[in-house]
């Protein structure tokens, strides 16, 4: 690992019984969403294996509905594993972290509970993909599709 992204996914109703084990989506999905966004740069940066692209580690919750902060512990460790992953390759990149939808509560949460308890996180850039408060993703585009009904990145929230 040298260029990690850590995605950490939103809410799976599919854990509530309604669709397989593991949820609505998972790494699959968001790598088939990038593939379909219509965008080359952002390709080349998350799936075309290029010299710019990232290493994207897709945090699944086993229990999505779980407390926040308990996920958001599960994602510190997350965090905590990439940063000696990065060091034992002797990479100093900085960690890119993504919250989507509650994934994204999820890692504000986990990255400001690292800071206040002085623990490194590593990470230059948060993004925020359809979180409240903030998100980097209007509601009118965040509504426009799913993975099962059509790309939700047709229209990035992720090029500026």
């Amino acid at each position: 690992m040298r260029k990690p992204l850590i995605v950490a996914e939103g809410l799976d109703t599919g854990l509530l019984g309604a669709s397989g084990t593991i949820g609505d989506s998972d790494i699959t999905d968001f790598l088939t969403s990038i593939r379909l966004s219509g965008s080359n740069e952002l390709r080349d940066l998350i799936t075309n294996n290029t010299s710019i692209d990232y290493d994207v580690v897709y945090v699944n919750w086993d229990n999505g509905t779980d407390y926040l902060q308990r996920n958001a512990y599960v994602l510190e460790e997350v965090i905590k594993w990439v940063n000696q992953e990065k060091t034992a390759n002797g990479s100093t990149t900085p960690n890119v972290v993504l919250g989507q939808s509650m994934g994204g509560v999820i890692a504000r949460y986990a990255l400001r509970d690292m800071e206040n308890r002085n623990k490194p996180h590593n990470t230059s850039l948060y993004i925020s993909h359809d979180a409240p408060p903030g998100s980097t993703c209007s509601f009118r585009i965040a509504l426009y599709g799913s993975p099962r009904g059509g790309p939700v990145y047709k229209y990035s929230c992720w090029e500026y």
